[in-house]
């Protein structure tokens, strides 16, 4: 997780001026007049009870599509927010490799890759022409073509780790280096969980809003699972 570079990976401007305007809105209902225009065209956000138009229902199975030539999507969020998960149904439908920024951030041990090794790393995966990469780095967002947060109340990420992490007490789960067991960072991970909100998620709104038309918000399993539908669709329909 490229949680920090030196407070956090957004810059102070970015959070100033994400702190003085109002949050993007979710994909939830919207208390606007049911006349009003769309604040954007493209995105995920729907002015209607019905967050998205044709989205599939839960119980319906994704079909794989062809090799996708171009694709280049990032899923932030925090810790326990389903990124892992959603990467790579997504990556499994549309046969894109998926990268988690896990195994760039983390050394054995749960030591920190040094600042210059990881920018590197980073750089060589955006450097691809088809990649799938989950975590929190405004390096990659820049770079991406389509841009997922999942912005799931922390309380709901908590349980989530919980249920992960307790199997992997003593050992690295899938995606860390060796040496890499949860028990060695539980304090750590719950004061990350804690403070994304305040720290984390002002810059992430400010940088998606610049580009609303390639952003998809989603705060719960459902709006989720409506995302990766209207994602596949996107994709399909792209030349």
């Amino acid at each position: 997780m490229e949680w920090e570079r030196e407070r956090s990976p957004w810059s102070r401007t970015a959070l100033r001026a994400a702190a003085t305007r109002p949050a993007q809105p979710v994909l939830e209902q919207d208390a606007r007049p049911r006349n009003a225009p769309p604040r954007h065209q493209g995105g995920a956000c729907r002015w209607r009870k019905r967050t998205f138009r044709g989205a599939a229902k839960g119980g319906e199975r994704t079909q794989p599509l062809p090799c996708s030539p171009m694709v280049k999507i990032f899923i932030t969020g925090n810790a326990g927010s389903g990124k892992t998960t959603l990467a790579h149904r997504l990556g499994s439908d549309l046969k894109v490799p998926v990268h988690g920024l896990d195994e760039v951030v983390w050394r054995p041990g749960w030591r920190k890759t040094p600042a210059d090794e990881r920018d590197l790393a980073i750089a060589r995966l955006v450097a691809n022409p088809r990649w799938i990469i989950e975590g929190v780095s405004p390096a990659v967002l820049a770079c991406a073509d389509m841009v997922i947060f999942l912005d799931v109340p922390r309380r709901r990420c908590i349980v989530r780790c919980a249920r992960r992490n307790w199997r992997y007490l003593f050992s690295s789960r899938p995606g860390l280096p060796d040496d890499c067991p949860e028990i060695k960072i539980i304090g750590r991970l719950l004061q990350i969980i804690w403070r994304f909100p305040r720290r984390v998620r002002p810059g992430i709104l400010a940088a998606i809003e610049e580009r609303p038309s390639q952003t998809f918000i989603a705060t719960t399993d459902q709006q989720a699972h409506e995302v990766r539908e209207l994602v596949l669709k996107r994709v399909q329909s792209s030349p």
